[in-house]
């Protein structure tokens, strides 16, 4: 009975259920959801290439008007992106706010407009950002100097380069050193730039490369070093001068 009925089923068409081949691929499954499209981009932020101006406290050094030594003054001053060797020798050649103390010999070459009240005629509101350029024949050459650039000025500051910041006067600066007859011009411009940490000495050279004269005129090829021991001993309580920002 069992040998027939099996028999029936095979003639029936009844056959196991095949599985898929072998190295298919298996069966699709539902589609992935679309991705989000991207947020939009925002406007790229602003990048103003004028430094923002900030009030700093500055030290400077000036000739007496009657003694042989140069005094301290403290006043606070806007820095305007400038280096900041540049920005305290820029307030030292505007002149000094001290009645005892007087300009550099260089502050007479300072144009009036970019000079500041203390020697300039007038309300002394010029161009703050930057020293007074040098003039036109006042082209400095060698390593770290600025490039030349039109415009009188007694003055241009080079680069720091291992501690030394190099300074270039112009011809007329060499005249107006030679008329002061001292040593407290050149000095007053070593120790305000020394009080930037970067500077440990200063080489002031003329727009021709000629050394600088110095002492009874002997000449030397040697950067200066500050000199605080020309420096009067300060009081015992010393104000900020109030007439800065």
């Amino acid at each position: 009975m069992v040998p027939a009925l099996l028999a029936l089923l095979l003639a029936g068409g009844c056959a196991p259920v095949a599985g898929p081949a072998a190295g298919s691929p298996p069966p699709a499954g539902p589609p992935a959801p679309a991705a989000s499209p991207p947020a939009p981009a925002g406007p790229p932020p602003t990048i103003s290439p004028v430094p923002r101006p900030i009030a700093e406290t500055v030290v400077l050094y000036f000739p007496h008007r009657s003694r042989p030594v140069l005094v301290r003054e403290v006043r606070r001053a806007v820095r305007r992106g400038e280096p900041p060797e540049e920005f305290a020798l820029r307030e030292l050649l505007k002149g000094p706010r001290r009645p005892d103390a007087r300009p550099l010999a260089l502050a007479d070459l300072v144009p009036a407009e970019a000079a500041g009240p203390e020697t300039a005629a007038g309300s002394g509101a010029g161009p703050e950002n930057r020293l007074p350029p040098a003039g036109g024949a006042f082209a400095p050459a060698g390593a770290g100097a600025p490039e030349p650039v039109a415009g009188p000025s007694p003055l241009l500051v080079g680069k720091v380069i291992d501690g030394t910041l190099t300074l270039y006067l112009s011809p007329e600066a060499r005249q107006a050193l030679a008329r002061s007859g001292t040593l407290l011009d050149l000095y007053a411009l070593v120790n305000t730039a020394a009080q930037v940490r970067r500077v440990e000495r200063v080489e002031i050279r003329f727009a021709d490369g000629s050394p600088l004269p110095v002492g009874e005129w002997a000449e030397t090829r040697s950067p200066l070093y500050p000199r605080w021991d020309l420096v009067e001993p300060l009081p015992a309580a010393e104000p900020l001068d109030p007439g800065g920002p």
